[in-house]
């Protein structure tokens, strides 16, 4: 049975060198399927959202995530931390 990794890049820039490792990743192993998780299109953390009803871009992001069998994250580093937009995910 293939196992199907979900790939999250910490990093928002379109040319990153963390997404191209991450594609590097799918071009390297043959026995798994990768699919993208994308982080770029989620709102920043806010209860308030919650109350009125989860964002669209937050149910299909937990959507991917159920969906896959594991999840593999490549992220720059930001002084000794992970990137914001990665906490927020």
């Amino acid at each position: 049975m293939t196992k199907t990794i979900g790939l999250i890049c910490g990093s928002l820039r379109k040319n990153s060198s963390n997404r191209a490792i991450a594609q590097s990743l799918i071009d390297f192993d043959n026995a798994a399927q990768f699919r993208w998780v994308e982080i770029d299109s989620l709102p920043f953390f806010n209860e308030d959202l919650e109350i009125a009803g989860t964002p669209d871009s937050v149910t299909s992001f937990r959507a991917d995530i159920q969906d896959v069998d594991g999840v593999i994250i490549v992220s720059p580093e930001y002084n000794s931390g992970i990137p914001g937009v990665l906490k927020n995910a």
